[in-house]
């Protein structure tokens, strides 16, 4: 007859072997205390890892290339992307996107750059170099530029990115604050751009202006009369404000006629 285990059965005494004492439990959990310190070592090592990549990716800036014929036409735009803190034993790429604001019926555009750092040489010699600067074609309006990089050997259409998205919101053919857009540019060559010149946005060129982008000339035009030196006529929206004590004036000679 075979034995169970280690045990042999030569009587009916030895059938079931006896129950360990206690100094056999104690001897047999230390190896079980060491297994389990062990496994939790290994799982949390792949944690500990991950959280040590530090690689960034920036939006340095956008900047306008030249202003097309007309403004209905596409604006030439020129951005640059950096990147930093590498691991040497990787190679990464660099995604990417513009989007318009506030309208999810345009794709948008989208650029792939290939890092070839791994092993800290420049493995396709076209340089070592951690910039990305790229010009591009746009109609005017808001923009948001997102950018993320990725692990190159991975699948990057399904994977996460690695650190954070950098974020860039810019304007295309004018300027964008709080998502509104403004179509104004230094036309008049004040200095002031934007709606900080709303108020005079077509002063003659070589002409002094105040603080609201504002000359003599501009103040006698708004004011009708030829030529003003009134501080009030100096408020903004003073052309208006005349307009509008016209008009109240002139209703009410009619209703006095009535």
């Amino acid at each position: 007859m075979h034995g169970w285990g280690t045990h042999s059965i030569s009587s009916v005494g030895t059938l079931f072997p006896s129950l360990p004492t206690s100094q056999t439990m104690r001897n047999k959990s230390i190896p079980c205390i060491l297994s389990t310190v062990l496994l939790i070592a290994v799982l949390m090592a792949p944690l500990a890892s991950a959280e040590s990549e530090n690689e960034t990716i920036t939006v340095n800036h956008v900047v306008l290339v030249d202003t097309p014929p007309h403004k209905e036409w596409s604006w030439n735009y020129s951005y640059q992307v950096e990147v930093s803190d590498l691991q040497m034993d990787m190679n990464y790429t660099a995604v990417i996107d513009i989007v318009l604001l506030e309208d999810t019926t345009w794709g948008g555009l989208d650029w792939w750059w290939d890092i070839d750092w791994e092993g800290g040489y420049d493995e396709d010699n076209d340089g070592y170099h951690n910039q990305f600067n790229f010009t591009f074609s746009l109609q005017s309006g808001c923009y948001h530029m997102y950018a993320n990089l990725y692990d190159r050997a991975g699948d990057i259409e399904n994977s996460a990115p690695i650190g954070s998205t950098a974020n860039f919101d810019f304007g295309v053919g004018g300027i964008c604050e709080d998502g509104v857009f403004y179509s104004i540019f230094d036309s008049d060559g004040d200095g002031l751009v934007g709606k900080q010149d709303l108020y005079c946005p077509d002063t003659p060129q070589g002409e002094m202006v105040d603080e609201h982008g504002c000359s003599e000339s501009d103040y006698a035009r708004l004011s009708g009369t030829g030529g003003d030196d009134d501080e009030a006529a100096r408020i903004p929206g003073f052309g208006l404000l005349l307009s509008i004590t016209a008009a109240l004036g002139a209703a009410l000679i009619a209703t006095r006629r009535e």
